[in-house]
């Protein structure tokens, strides 16, 4: 049985993992002029596997995901589920409209006039705004101005696919 402090050293590592995978696998995202392969011991093949490698934060996050899912809704004793889908999904959007609301305006404040810093289309993320990007990406369909939150609608059908897993395997004993 993993413990939460168990769970929060696993998410440790995980991010970690995350940062490397984000920093290091995708080189048209560098800004232009920042050369990472400076070193003759990290050359860009050793720096683009380390990036790779931390690909394995999705399923890390996605266990400890749905191990906390069943801790946290299925009661030992009585055998039953506590369905809080419905709560889980409120609270998942509450946390995802937190960070929304404060830097999505953020960004079409101050970055919307942002030239290209890199061969990634990261300067252009809030150049074209409309408001079917901005209810999109609100309700969690779209990442258009966040590339990396493709994570939460995947999470949402997890957690939604997850409570179904309970329902049916709680009852069926084999």
């Amino acid at each position: 049985m993993l413990t939460r402090k168990n769970t929060k050293q696993l998410k440790g590592m995980a991010v970690l993992l995350m940062l490397t995978h984000h920093l290091f696998t995708f080189p048209d995202r560098v800004p232009f002029g920042l050369n990472l392969t400076n070193n003759i011991i990290l050359n860009e093949t050793i720096i683009s596997l380390i990036g790779k490698f931390g690909q394995i934060c999705v399923p890390i996050f996605m266990f400890l995901g749905g191990y906390g899912l069943y801790a946290s809704c299925v009661s030992k004793e009585k055998d039953e589920i506590r369905n809080d889908l419905v709560n889980k999904i409120i609270n998942l959007y509450k946390s995802y409209w937190k960070v929304f609301l404060i830097f999505v305006p953020i960004g079409i404040l101050f970055f919307s006039k942002q030239p290209h810093f890199s061969n990634a289309d990261f300067g252009s993320s809030f150049y074209n705004i409309s408001g079917y990007k901005i209810i999109s990406t609100f309700l969690g369909i779209e990442s258009c101005f966040n590339y990396e939150w493709w994570f939460f609608k995947s999470y949402l059908f997890a957690l939604f696919e997850g409570f179904i897993f309970l329902e049916l395997f709680l009852k069926n004993k084999n």
